[in-house]
């Protein structure tokens, strides 16, 4: 998978694999997620958008989570 400014060497399965995950990620704790976004939208001037925000969210979520197996 290619985007414009950076290549991305993933296969289709590991892709469809993240997909599915970060959807049961954003299943889970959508609710969470929309409080608080909206709560740092009171916080902070820049602010990034609501699914950047999830993914960030659930990007976090996977490398604390490898962390701590490790």
């Amino acid at each position: 998978m290619k985007t414009k400014k950076n290549n991305i060497n993933i296969n289709e399965d590991d892709l469809y694999k993240i997909g599915y995950e970060f959807h049961n990620f954003y299943n889970t704790f959508n609710e969470s997620l929309n409080y608080n976004y909206r709560e740092q939208m009171k916080e902070e001037e820049e602010i990034i958008d609501f699914p950047s925000f999830c993914f960030a969210k659930f990007t976090n979520s996977i490398l604390n989570y490898q962390t701590k197996i490790k």
